[in-house]
């Protein structure tokens, strides 16, 4: 194994997201597979997204953010998601810096 650029995966579980008030038609909606990433190398800056019109005033915007696939970064895109009770608040995922490495923090509702 590599040690210089590591890269652990671990799949700790499967949870349904319900998702059903999503604009558009995304892998998000099925199910969503948390996983622990960590990569020698920073990844690139945060892309700015055109954010469209929400479909209701339901939904809010979740942010793109940046995947570890193979050797290289994938931008996974924004999408809107209906808040699962009414004042419930997105915490946005992000790549902290730890363990010798980035980790994806993934993104909470509080």
């Amino acid at each position: 194994m590599n040690m210089t650029k590591r890269i652990l995966v671990s799949a700790i579980c499967c949870v349904p997201l319900g998702l059903a008030g999503c604009a558009e038609d995304h892998h998000h909606e099925h199910v969503r597979r948390e996983q622990v990433v960590v990569v020698e190398d920073a990844p690139p800056p945060v892309r700015r997204e055109v954010i469209p019109v929400a479909p209701s005033r339901e939904h809010i915007w979740v942010d793109g953010h940046w995947v570890r696939r193979g050797h290289g970064w994938e931008w996974e895109p924004g999408y809107y998601v209906v808040r699962p009770r009414p004042r419930a608040e997105w915490e946005p995922g992000h790549w902290a810096h730890d363990r010798g490495g980035y980790v994806y923090v993934d993104g909470h509702w509080r």
